[in-house]
């Protein structure tokens, strides 16, 4: 358990997942075998062993296919870019078994802007899966040091193949994504109520839900660093 991996092409090649797709993935009888927990936001559920998987997008009947993976029994990856406690700092890490509990799905009632629905998936953690401390160690300062230079040989590639401009824009992207994660946990972190709470507000979306001042986002833009990750390097 708690393997990890640059991405999840990595974990492919490993025999962890059929599938480097974020999302599910699925087996020969048609049941999910596999859920790359790569976007989206997670929060602690209603259990102790609870956690809820959150998407919100435009998109209704895509979703609703999760309804079918109720009951399964799956290998779960969180990926960095995951808006979540429990994402590892960097790459995408294997956290063991899981079962799909529930699934959920709600029209949110916002003010303006288009049709927003938000679809929850309850995962519920089977016994014998690392703690959060195990789980916080991983990946280790020589594995950060490898995604560090796994990001600059994507930048490198990127700015070759497109030019510098377009070598810019993917740092100022994906350090604007590093941004909004950083955001949200330190917002989860000061929300004196059970996170799961956050569910029963559909006039907002979910990091919007917050009671002021924590909806004021606490990390200024640009990134304070010129490459997204530098400072892991001496945290």
């Amino acid at each position: 358990m708690n393997s990890w991996f640059l991405n999840t092409h990595c974990a492919v090649r490993d025999g962890i997942v059929p599938d480097a797709k974020d999302g599910f993935t699925w087996g020969v009888n048609g049941k999910p075998v596999a859920f790359s927990m790569l976007s989206g936001f997670e929060i602690k559920g209603v259990g102790r062993r609870h956690w809820v998987h959150i998407i919100e997008s435009r998109v209704c009947a895509y979703h609703a296919v999760r309804l079918t993976c109720v009951g399964s029994v799956i290998r779960l990856l969180r990926g960095h870019r995951l808006k979540s406690e429990r994402a590892p700092r960097l790459g995408v890490r294997y956290d063991g078994h899981y079962r799909i509990e529930s699934w959920g799905q709600v029209l949110l009632k916002l003010s303006a802007g288009p049709d927003i629905y938000r679809n929850t998936l309850t995962l519920v953690e089977l016994p014998g899966q690392n703690t959060i401390e195990e789980l916080d160690v991983v990946p280790t300062p020589s594995q950060m040091d490898n995604f560090i230079i796994y990001s600059r040989m994507i930048e490198n590639d990127i700015k070759a193949r497109e030019g510098e401009a377009s070598c810019k824009e993917y740092r100022a992207s994906e350090a604007k994504t590093e941004m909004a994660r950083k955001a949200f946990i330190e917002k989860l972190k000061a929300y004196d109520r059970p996170a799961h709470k956050l569910l029963d507000d559909t006039t907002h979306r979910l990091e919007n839900a917050f009671p002021l001042p924590l909806s004021i986002e606490p990390y200024p833009y640009p990134y304070p660093y010129p490459y997204p990750y530098a400072a892991l390097r001496t945290a």
